[in-house]
């Protein structure tokens, strides 16, 4: 009867001690696996909204007349979460090369699109040069000069 004075002291260093371990777990949970899956997934959302947006904006182009040529220019984010990105033109394809990806995403353009080149690395406003006629239609991605 003489350790009951302890009891006390040692159910809070137990419930203290629960207590760290508990939040020990959550933080690795979170840090580890929660919180960088929602930036990946937050990445990818913007990098096809990107890709969304230069995908409409082509896909506008009055390809059934005669000779088109034009530019437009899309004022786009510089970086996504913190990273500078490439936006490239490959195989009648537009794509965006992330440095957080683990696979680049890309877009197939419309059919009357027979080629696409040129890159922007997220210096200005990224810019579309359009060249063709009904045969076929050009465009090439560059930056702002």
């Amino acid at each position: 009867m003489n350790n009951r004075g302890l009891t006390s002291v040692i159910g809070e260093a137990l419930a203290i001690i629960i207590l760290l371990g508990v939040l020990g777990i959550l933080s690795a949970l979170l840090y580890g696996d929660i919180v960088p899956n929602a930036e990946s997934t937050a990445t990818i959302e913007e990098s096809d909204r990107i890709l969304d947006r230069i995908e409409r904006r082509v896909g506008d182009i009055p390809h059934s007349m005669g000779q088109v040529r034009a530019e437009f220019v899309l004022s786009i984010p510089e970086t996504i979460q913190g990273d500078r990105y490439r936006i490239y033109g490959a195989n009648r394809s537009v794509a965006l090369s992330h440095p957080s990806l683990a696979v680049d995403r890309q877009r197939q353009l419309p059919h009357f699109i027979t080629s696409s080149t040129g890159s922007w690395h997220g210096d200005g406003p990224l810019v579309i040069h359009i060249a063709g006629n009904r045969d076929g239609i050009a465009i090439e991605i560059n930056a702002t000069e």
